[in-house]
């Protein structure tokens, strides 16, 4: 008998490192799927949010945002959500809760993606 652990799915690993990102102290993640949109796209805006994230083992350690999400004053926090609709969508969210400004962008055709839903929610 051969055991095989299946890594954890897209969507699962975007909203662990987000939970992560969002708690207080340090967290352990274990089985995050690495991808493009997971740690190419979300790792990286928590970190521009003031997360800190670290690998040991097999593991991606997070040191949560004991303040929340945190923008910058002068010149907006960059969000590069790459191609990743779901992090953006998740992330867009996320920066609303937080202090600061916040540039929430793409690359590719993200542009063209529907966001009018988001958008609306978040307009004055």
């Amino acid at each position: 008998m051969i055991d095989i652990q299946a890594p954890s799915s897209k969507s699962v690993s975007h909203r662990a490192l987000i939970a992560a990102a969002l708690a207080p102290g340090m967290s352990e993640l274990s089985t995050v799927l690495v991808s493009n949109d997971t740690t190419g796209a979300t790792l990286p805006c928590l970190e521009a949010m003031g997360a800190q994230f670290s690998r040991r083992e097999g593991l991606i350690l997070v040191d949560g945002m004991s303040d929340g999400p945190q923008g910058l004053d002068a010149e907006p926090a960059d969000l590069n959500v790459g191609e990743s609709g779901t992090t953006c969508r998740l992330l867009t969210g996320v920066a609303a809760a937080g202090r600061g400004r916040f540039r929430v962008h793409g690359e590719g055709r993200m542009h063209e993606r529907p966001m009018g839903g988001i958008v609306e929610a978040l307009t004055p």
